[in-house]
């Protein structure tokens, strides 16, 4: 059976050290105090998987960018790129440096 894991989930910006939430083999639980991200993590994973767009925090001001890394069982890598305001996604092979380096494909 094939599958589809989320590998790395990035928000980048401009002058902004990128925040990041890496995605372990098997189940992935994120947990904290409330007020500290974790909807936003799951609306930003929903946005990237196809929502038209997502709540505002002010803790994501400044950030303009959202990447999705995923792996399938047989091995391959992408990641997925958007721009927070909803713009089409853009797709590059492998999980490279952010951003992503190389021409990528417009979905």
């Amino acid at each position: 059976m094939n599958r589809l894991s989320l590998t790395r989930l990035d928000m980048t910006g401009p002058d902004l050290s990128p925040a990041s939430v890496r995605f372990g083999n098997g189940l992935t639980v994120i947990y904290g105090a409330s007020e500290t991200g974790k909807t936003f993590i799951a609306e930003a994973i929903d946005f990237m998987l196809g929502a038209s767009r997502m709540k505002s925090i002010p803790e994501a001001d400044g950030y303009t960018d959202l990447f999705l890394a995923l792996t399938s069982s047989d091995g391959d890598a992408w990641t997925l790129g958007r721009k927070v305001g909803g713009t089409p996604y853009e797709r590059w092979t492998g999980h490279g440096p952010l951003p992503p380096t190389g021409q990528p494909t417009r979905l």
